[in-house]
């Protein structure tokens, strides 16, 4: 008895209580790992959890988009993701979602993929679409009925800066004639050596100085306009002869007059040229107006016309009879007049057509 109660007595029961209240002061430490740590800041693997939808995002949803608004290339799409992706990264740096090496890499690949697409936005021709819209709203306005008006008119001045333009008969459209057309523009543009090119060329090779030649044939004649009239065969022969009218100016402080042309195209080598030896005009012809003007200005009328006088007229194309073979008012190529009839013959049916010349004193019928 006596021994057990040294034994007891001898226990150590004061270090039992220390031992319970060191175990009590040790129980609050092993409770802090789950307090916040970093200054308040949530523990990882609370933050795991707590941004499970931030991560969907960053890591599968916004990519995806990036990949599809590329292959559709939509601006909507582009500014979408844009904004999405911007959005998420300053929730992730607000918060400090995620380990930092985690967070550092999926920013710098956002903002990778947000300079992609702010790119595309800039280069995408989607931009420029109101304005082909603006001009195809134009170019129906060109084109409307509301404006042929002022489209003629824009092609009057256009061929007014341009030069004489022809006006060909449509039914006798021919290689033949465009060949002619291109040699009258460079008439009109004084181009010697363009005209040279035009020529036949058996002509150019007798020619010293071709060029020069073109210059003495244009002499100070000047074309204002001119008009097809017909086109004589077709581009199977080997020769076609092209009746025009001319409008030219001579330059001599006379206003322009019209003369009549029958240039002869010749086909070498399946190309067409014309021969220089028939750009002489084959006479003036003149208005209706101009005719009576002077009719009635200058004729002298005769009271009796002796029947058996002899009257003079140009057969090539000559719309007055004159009394004068040496008629002023003609050029000097057809002088003198050769073709005559009698007075007494002015009436028939083969000289009813032509006029009296006012200059001559020409007598009325």
């Amino acid at each position: 008895m006596s021994e057990n109660r040294n034994r007891y007595s001898s226990a150590p029961l004061q270090n039992l209580k220390q031992a319970q209240r060191q175990t009590k002061a040790r129980a609050p430490k092993r409770q802090r790992p789950s307090a916040p740590m970093g200054g308040g800041m949530p523990a990882a693997s609370a933050s795991v959890r707590s941004f499970t939808g931030l991560q969907l995002l960053l890591m599968i949803v916004l990519p995806v988009l990036f990949i599809v608004s590329l292959f559709v290339r939509s601006n909507l799409l582009y500014l979408i993701f844009a904004a999405a992706s911007v959005l998420c990264l300053m929730v992730t740096w607000l918060f400090s979602a995620f380990v930092p090496n985690a967070r550092a890499t999926l920013t710098i690949i956002h903002i990778a993929m947000v300079l992609v697409v702010l790119f595309a936005v800039l280069i995408s021709p989607a931009a420029t679409a109101p304005e082909d819209k603006t001009a195809g709203n134009d170019l129906q306005s060109i084109f409307g009925t509301e404006s042929s008006a002022s489209m003629v008119a824009m092609m009057g001045a256009q061929q007014a800066e341009t030069g004489p333009s022809p006006t060909p008969n449509p039914g006798h459209a021919s290689f033949a004639q465009q060949r002619l057309e291109q040699f009258m523009s460079a008439w009109s543009n004084i181009d010697y050596a363009a005209m040279a090119t035009y020529c036949v060329p058996s002509w150019v090779a007798l020619q010293e100085d071709a060029q020069t030649a073109m210059f003495h044939i244009r002499a100070n004649r000047s074309i204002v306009s001119y008009e097809i009239l017909d086109v004589t065969g077709n581009d199977s022969d080997q020769t076609r002869t092209i009746n025009m009218l001319v409008v030219i100016d001579k330059s001599n402080g006379s206003p322009p007059q019209t003369h009549r042309f029958q240039v002869l195209m010749v086909r070498v080598n399946n190309e067409w040229y014309v021969d220089p030896n028939s750009l002489g005009s084959l006479g003036i012809v003149q208005t209706e107006a101009e005719i009576a003007a002077s009719t009635l200005t200058t004729i002298v009328p005769t009271a009796t016309p002796d029947p058996g006088m002899t009257l003079y007229y140009n057969p090539s194309g000559g719309r007055l009879y004159h009394k004068d073979p040496n008629c002023s008012s003609l050029l000097p190529e057809y002088l003198p007049l050769t073709a005559s009839f009698y007075y007494s013959d002015a009436s028939s049916s083969r000289f009813s057509q032509l006029e009296p010349c006012g200059r001559c004193g020409a007598p009325s019928r």
